[in-house]
């Protein structure tokens, strides 16, 4: 069972494979049979019995969850002043620079840091799925207080920003050779 970059917290496995694992070790013939064997599982539909308070559960928590919803906002504006090419002739890299620019946006509109992170794909690997690519880098975050600092000039804040967008690039190309730092707790 996987949880990594699907539609469900962690969590959720952790605990079905935990009940899973303390209702097996009440059955211990069950459970030595699960470990000896080498045969597939075989699954079976489970039938469930949806009562009142079943379905009173289930309409609460479509309730709530739509408040949740309601409460979020979401602008979506076209931004059509330049794009990847610009971009690309000052020579930096144009997913890197939106990295940069969300974290400036972010810091401008909290005060803090953005904790965000990017997917990289480790697809050339053997049952390779992603990695995990940490753009809030102090890198990022020195670049991001030099562009609101007028005793920096402009040549140092681009400086600062190349740093920043360079060290994206490294940490993505490491991330998709298995070299980030996520992978360094993964056993």
């Amino acid at each position: 069972m996987t949880s990594d970059h699907t539609p469900f917290d962690a969590m959720c496995s952790v605990l079905c494979t935990y009940f899973a694992y303390e209702y097996l070790k009440l059955q211990p013939e069950k459970l030595e049979k699960l470990y000896n064997s080498h045969e597939p599982p075989i699954f079976r539909q489970l039938e469930f019995i949806v009562d009142e308070r079943v379905t009173e559960a289930v309409i609460l928590a479509k309730k709530v969850g739509d408040e949740m919803l309601a409460d979020i906002l979401l602008e979506k504006r076209p931004f059509g002043h330049y794009g990847k090419s610009f971009i690309s002739k000052f020579k930096l890299h144009p997913d890197a620079y939106v990295q940069m620019a969300m974290q400036l946006a972010y810091y401008r509109l909290h005060n803090k840091p953005a904790p965000t992170y990017e997917t990289a794909t480790t697809r050339e690997f053997y049952h390779g799925r992603t990695e995990t690519v940490r753009s809030c880098t102090d890198e990022a975050i020195k670049w991001v207080k030099a562009m609101d600092d007028d005793s920096i000039k402009l040549p140092e804040k681009v400086r600062q920003l190349r740093i920043a967008v360079d060290l994206h690039v490294t940490n993505m190309e490491n991330c998709k050779q298995m070299q980030g730092c996520e992978d360094l707790f993964r056993i």
